[in-house]
């Protein structure tokens, strides 16, 4: 079965809680054996141009899905699952 990447951005600015959602995102993606490309956006006029409302964010493909919290880990399985 082909399955194509799955691109995730995760906006912040390098916080605790920014990294505490790469890593959350990295473990769901490892447990579900699926394959990612995340994509950091610090950029402050980035965050606002995308819409993003509190940080950290997350989006998958172009949508996004969490803002200001960090989802636990069977979250961010349901989140990259769907």
């Amino acid at each position: 079965m082909f399955m194509m990447n799955l691109h995730v951005k995760i906006f912040g600015v390098g916080s605790s809680s920014d990294r505490a959602m790469r890593e959350g995102v990295e473990k769901a993606a490892e447990e579900l054996g699926i394959d990612i490309d995340i994509e950091d956006v610090t950029d402050i006029g980035a965050i606002i141009k995308e819409g993003v409302q509190a940080i950290p964010a997350l989006a998958i493909g172009d949508q996004i899905l969490v803002y200001g919290k960090v989802p636990s880990i069977a979250e961010l399985k349901r989140l990259l699952r769907a």
